[in-house]
């Protein structure tokens, strides 16, 4: 009830702000695109606290695995022992030594420097010479251990939360997203390609992009929008006022059909063509807050991922994975078909990237800030629930 009234009040402030011409007109200032002051809170109140995906489980195919992966300069370890799933810091509690120095492997878990051991579940293994040399007392022996983050398995996805806080992954996504991506897991190839990159734009404008449904006639014109029909997303679009709303964190993530299958081959590879659809033909889109992106652009046939991890304030990594639907094809067949899905997006992704490190490159010389428009509304929600938790404002 005081939620709704709440929501009823900010809706109606910000009409009346909208018709007097004194409400913002951009999803964020351009100070959040640029400051590396900003970005630290990110870090320790965004991403340290929340949880991110990290990792799908055909990553560490091996029972007795393990891969490195980052969030914001924090290196994880990610171990897998039989069925369970652990995540680590990546570092030795001796010396703070890294303990792998590779991004993924088989290896035993010891340390280079003083050979320090540990099990995959994180627990010290073996201190060589602990009783004659190093004669701990109890208050160190409880710190030779590595130390362990939280981790949650969602059907093949595997998300971490680095920081302490009582954020429950059900805190976070509401349940029928989760539940979409445990359905989604059962239908994944174990196989898949992935790769790396750096671009030089502020994260937050990727997703931006993302959720803009005007985009993809223009900058997309001779590639994506021959494939998928986006006009639906913005007909008769009220006043941004009228979809104002004081978002909470679960509704900040969503699973959506964002637009109708025009039929064009260009994603039906070989493989795909002989791969019946998991949904009605669509270009389908997973946006988990904050920094997560899936699309299925044949309905569920394929699949590729699209996870940003920040690394400054103007600068991002982001992993490509990319995935097929179960099928009998042999391993030089599936490699073929998703590299060939790869780089038929690659085009798209390209486009989109081409975009906002343009933008990102406007707001290094330009004083103006964003003019939105009511279609916008979803991400100007977004921005006002980012803000909250980065400046920590009042969230019910």
């Amino acid at each position: 009830m005081i939620k709704n009234i709440l929501q009823s009040v900010y809706r109606n402030l910000y009409k009346y702000a909208y018709k007097l011409n004194i409400s913002n007109n951009h999803i964020l200032s351009r100070k959040y695109y640029s400051s590396e002051k900003i970005f630290e809170l990110e870090k320790s109140r965004l991403f340290f606290r929340h949880w991110i995906f990290l990792a799908i489980t055909s990553e560490l195919s091996d029972e007795k695995s393990w891969v490195v992966k980052n969030i914001c300069g924090t290196e994880v370890l990610l171990t897998r022992d039989g069925d369970n799933y652990y995540a680590h810091q990546n570092i030795c509690p001796h010396k703070n030594i890294r303990l792998c120095d590779e991004e993924k492997g088989t290896r035993p878990l010891t340390c280079k420097y003083h050979a320090w051991s540990f099990n995959l579940d994180g627990s010290n293994k073996r201190v060589p010479l602990e009783d004659k040399s190093y004669k701990f007392n109890n208050r160190q022996k409880s710190c030779k251990n590595l130390k362990t983050y939280e981790i949650e398995k969602i059907g093949v996805f595997l998300f971490v939360k680095i920081k302490k806080s009582s954020i429950r992954i059900q805190d976070q996504f509401e349940p029928y997203v989760l539940k979409s991506l445990k359905l989604i897991s059962n239908y994944f190839d174990n196989r898949i390609i992935s790769y790396k990159e750096k671009r030089n734009f502020n994260w937050k404008l990727n997703f931006e992009n993302l959720r803009d449904a005007l985009h993809p006639a223009v900058l997309h014109s001779k590639s994506l929008s021959k494939e998928v029909d986006f006009t639906a997303q913005y007909d008769e679009i009220p006043p941004v006022y009228e979809k104002r709303v004081w978002l909470r964190l679960p509704y900040a993530s969503s699973f959506s059909n964002d637009g109708g299958y025009k039929g064009s081959d260009s994603f039906d590879t070989l493989a795909s063509k002989g791969i019946k659809p998991l949904f009605n033909e669509g270009y389908f889109n997973w946006l988990l807050f904050p920094n997560f992106h899936m699309a299925s652009p044949n309905a569920g046939r394929q699949f590729n991922i699209e996870f940003l991890n920040p690394i400054s304030s103007k600068c991002v990594e982001i992993t490509h994975i990319f995935i097929m639907q179960k099928s009998s094809y042999s391993n030089k067949e599936i490699e073929d078909e998703l590299e060939a899905y790869r780089v038929a997006g690659r085009k798209i992704l390209e486009e989109d990237y081409w975009a906002v490190e343009s933008v990102q490159k406007g707001l290094e010389f330009s004083e103006i800030e964003q003019n939105v428009g009511a279609y916008e509304y979803w991400n100007l929600n977004i921005a006002n629930l980012y803000k909250r938790i980065i400046h920590r404002w009042f969230i019910f």
